[in-house]
């Protein structure tokens, strides 16, 4: 079984495509993946069209893959265009099996965190010498010093801060 991770994939396009009903009655897409650095390794993915974002989500895979039709019950063309990055996880199914799922089919590089003041490295230089008395100061025992807790840089307020909110 594959490990969970982030794999570059391509659909091997819409003739190994499969539709079907889940089992509340939702339209179901599956798709099949070729792992571009796994030979021989390949893996479905299935989207769901249901209430809800899942009809969301499953048409922005499609997009994802290079799919830009209007109906893709009608017409796959394209889904095996674009290179893709799969989020695998590993899950238990009714049986209690653990099995490797594709949780999420992304483009390349997307689902990393974004920062809203992201640092360049110039200023992240500036950090450098705090950091490194800490991590000292931290090996040997003495734990970390207020001081080498830089402050956020001026105009930005911590308060600003909302644990809700993703930043990507």
């Amino acid at each position: 079984m594959i490990d969970p991770g982030r794999y570059r994939a391509r659909c091997t396009g819409p003739n190994d495509a499969q539709w079907g009903m889940s089992a509340n009655g939702n339209l179901q897409v599956a798709l099949l993946f070729e792992l571009l650095d796994e030979s021989n390794q390949r893996m479905t993915w299935v989207g769901t069209f249901a209430a809800g974002k899942a009809t969301e989500f499953a048409l922005q895979a499609l997009e994802n893959c290079g799919w830009t039709g209007n109906d893709p019950t009608q017409d796959l063309t394209g889904v095996d265009s674009e290179e893709v990055e799969l989020a695998v996880a590993h899950e238990e199914d009714q049986e209690g099996v653990t099995r490797a799922r594709i949780s999420w089919v992304n483009k390349p590089g997307s689902g990393r965190i974004k920062f809203k003041q992201p640092l360049q490295l110039g200023e992240l230089a500036a950090f450098s010498a705090d950091l490194r008395g800490a991590v000292a100061a931290r090996r040997q025992g003495g734990g970390v010093q207020q001081s080498a807790r830089r402050q956020a840089p001026e105009g930005s307020n911590p308060n600003d801060y909302d644990p809700n909110e993703i930043p990507f």
